[in-house]
């Protein structure tokens, strides 16, 4: 009935059209006819658009010109995106972990450009949960923000603000600068944070030897926190075919945290000692990076260039005060020293009814930590690590109708090296070649969209979890790292389906040398357990699948988004002698609401859960909690946002236990997660910096 209306409607017009065209031709359209009238039937067309849609890269959720522009900041949008979840500000892509976030084609290096990021600056956002052989095997996902192309030359200034209380007051201040004359545009951001914090622990270590013995304790630390950061830089584009820029950045942050200990010792439910303890930490991180591109177009040839220089340097001082009848103080010093240069070079190029493209990267990285320790049985110790990482890669991209398929691969050869006190130790020294293929086919069946992909990933431990260094965590229980942990290897398939308002993400993964949480001893008396990584034995297998349905607006002025996911891993474990299975799946909803009122409110209530179940060797306790916002431009310049999180206060607590050999340990962790939050923004004239550099060695970042 409605398509006979339409077109009862397009016809009409059609020949009035050529009516008017007839009449002038003639020379009597101006003539007048009296005051017959035609009146048209009323004819009403309503449809709702999906904001998510589905390409060959994963979903794109357009932004621009919809309700999502109006919810304040980016961090905000990621919680509506199909398959990501916002826990506290921490964005995970579902299945995949933490993404990796591109702003205009630049990689972000630090997360306050995407927090002061506003909504209605953002263009659309993608999510892509198997990336290209392009980037790092390590790269499990990737969130891209292009946001809308700002014109005009001048200086512009934005401030963002915001106070809070968690328990104590905190709060941080974000300054943006931009001068923009022709073709050169000169940037800097300033950005502070203070904050105060309190926290508590409960941990009861179970092991089974020829006797049963438990460790009970209990922490409380309060934490002074502080960040400091500036990043100044330019891009310059002499035609639409070259451009290049630079940016130096530089971040400091002090940490103290004051913390106090109760230990006791059981033996067969007997009590064998008991232990005070009051540590203090001091903590010193010093970062600075140098970022720069270049940009060109030479024939059909599209050339880039890019590359980061590292240096960061990390200072702990520890010092421990234990009671057990008479006082035994002693310290620790832990300094680090970090540096890493990355590049990449890539190149496309139009190739039969797509592209065709190929790169080179260049990492080489290095950690080095010294420790000290005095008055206590923990060795001091004095490691490096080393590494030397190249990768090739080459790719196309084919359009066969309304088929896509992407293929390609990726060479990666990675020489780690391991210093213990300036010598190579050359059994935890290893040369990695391996070559990661990727594949993915996009098509329509009916009015499904449907993206089926598949690639091999690597995860390389972190330098901290490679390091011998060992941590005083209480008098029963330390943690170090593992300087004969392998890279852990994982098969993907992808699954992505949109239809209408409904959009499903399915994964599943194979992993070898999973990379899991053991627990051992660190002396021969069993009395002190010691935590570290090691590779699994046996393979984990995972599925995730999750749902999110998107109807759009309802009733004008309330747009849901309601998410419902399952992780369910297939693994098993050596434990107390037997073979446990550590399968029980995981359930995860998200539930968030907008609301639009008149005078520019926008309202938001968002709920978030997760079941307990089983992830690798640990069994994780349930949690959920509720979050409101409500915000209001006041004008062009001016916008503030109020917000509540966790209002009942059922996020403050999480527990896990980790099942390793005969032990067991249940960690149970209370953080005040419930927090006022007020945001006030202020803009003049402001611009979005031109620079397009993409910024290389991300995840090797990280891992420093």
């Amino acid at each position: 009935m409605l398509d006979f209306k339409v077109k009862r409607f397009v016809s009409i017009i059609f020949h009035l059209i050529l009516a008017q065209i007839c009449l002038a031709q003639t020379g009597i359209a101006n003539q007048n006819f009296g005051k017959d009238t035609l009146q048209l039937r009323e004819v009403v067309v309503r449809a709702t658009r999906p904001l998510a849609k589905l390409n060959s890269e994963g979903f794109v959720t357009e932004v621009k010109g919809t309700v999502l522009e109006k919810l304040g900041f980016a961090k905000d949008i990621m919680g509506m995106l199909p398959g990501v979840l916002n826990n506290n500000g921490s964005i995970e892509v579902f299945g995949k972990g933490k993404p990796v976030f591109y702003i205009n084609g630049h990689i972000v290096r630090n997360n306050i450009e995407v927090e002061q990021l506003k909504a209605n600056q953002i263009d659309k956002i993608t999510v892509i949960a198997n990336p290209s052989s392009r980037y790092a095997s390590t790269v499990g996902s990737i969130i891209k923000i292009t946001t809308i192309k700002k014109v005009g030359d001048g200086f512009s200034f934005d401030n963002i603000a915001t106070f809070g209380c968690r328990n104590y007051m905190y709060g941080k201040d974000n300054l943006d600068l931009n001068y923009r004359i022709d073709n050169l545009d000169v940037f800097g951001t300033l950005g502070f944070e203070k904050g105060k914090n309190t926290n508590s622990s409960k941990n009861v270590q179970n092991s089974w030897l020829s006797s049963h013995h438990q460790q009970n304790t209990t922490m409380k630390s309060t934490q002074h926190s502080n960040l400091i950061d500036g990043k100044w830089g330019f891009d310059f584009s002499s035609s639409p075919k070259l451009s290049f820029g630079a940016f130096y950045q530089v971040s400091y942050a002090p940490t103290k945290t004051n913390s106090s200990i109760m230990s006791s010792l059981y033996s067969d439910d007997v009590i064998e000692s008991e232990t005070s303890a009051y540590k203090d930490i001091k903590l010193r991180d010093l970062e600075h990076l140098l970022d720069g591109y270049c940009h060109g177009v030479w024939g059909k040839w599209n050339l880039e260039m890019t590359f980061d220089l590292m240096w960061k340097k990390t200072r702990e001082n520890q010092n421990v005060i234990e009671q057990t009848g008479i006082n035994q103080d002693f310290g620790i010093k832990d300094v680090g020293h970090a540096r890493l240069m990355a590049t990449e070079l890539y190149a496309s190029h139009p190739f039969l009814k797509g592209n065709f493209s190929f790169g080179v990267d260049f990492t080489n990285s290095s950690r080095e930590e010294n420790s000290e320790s005095e008055n206590s049985i923990m060795a001091g110790e004095n490691n490096k690590i080393q590494e030397l990482n190249m990768a090739y890669y080459v790719e196309t991209m084919q359009h066969l109708g309304n088929v896509t398929f992407r293929i390609g691969g990726r060479y990666e050869h990675v020489n780690s090296e391991y210093f213990i006190g300036g010598r190579k130790n050359h059994e935890q020294s290893h040369v990695y070649d391996k070559f990661f293929p990727t594949a993915s086919l996009s098509l329509p069946i009916g009015k499904t969209m449907v993206q089926l992909s598949y690639s091999k990933q690597c995860y390389r431990p972190l330098y901290s979890q490679l390091s011998n260094t060992v941590h005083y965590v209480n008098k029963y229980l330390y943690q170090s790292g593992n300087p004969y942990l392998q890279p852990s290897y994982s098969d993907n398939i992808s699954l992505n389906l949109r239809y209408r308002w409904l959009a499903l993400t399915a994964n599943y993964k194979k992993v070898q040398n999973q990379i899991i949480t053991s627990y051992t001893y660190y002396d021969d008396a069993k009395t002190i357990a010691l935590l570290k990584k090691e590779n699994s034995r046996n393979s984990l297998s995972n599925l995730q699948i999750m749902a999110s349905f998107m109807p759009g607006f309802l009733w004008k002025c309330y747009y849901p988004v309601l998410a419902c996911g399952v992780v369910s891993q297939f693994y098993k474990i050596d434990y107390r002698g037997d073979i446990k299975h550590v399968d029980n799946p995981l359930v995860v909803v998200k539930f968030n609401n907008i609301f639009k009122f008149h005078n520019n409110y926008m309202a938001t209530v968002n709920y978030s859960w997760r079941s307990e179940g089983n992830s690798e060797n640990i069994k994780m306790g349930s949690v959920g909690q509720i979050n409101l916002s409500l915000a209001k431009d006041l004008s062009e310049k001016w916008n503030v946002k109020l917000s509540a999180n966790d209002i009942f206060n059922t996020a403050r607590k999480n527990t896990f236990t980790i099942f390793s050999g005969m032990n067991n340990v249940y960690i149970e962790k209370a953080a005040i997660v419930r927090a006022v939050e007020c945001i006030v923004r202020y803009k003049f004239n402001t611009v979005k910096t031109k620079y397009k550099g993409k910024g290389a060695g991300k995840k090797e970042m990280d891992r420093l």
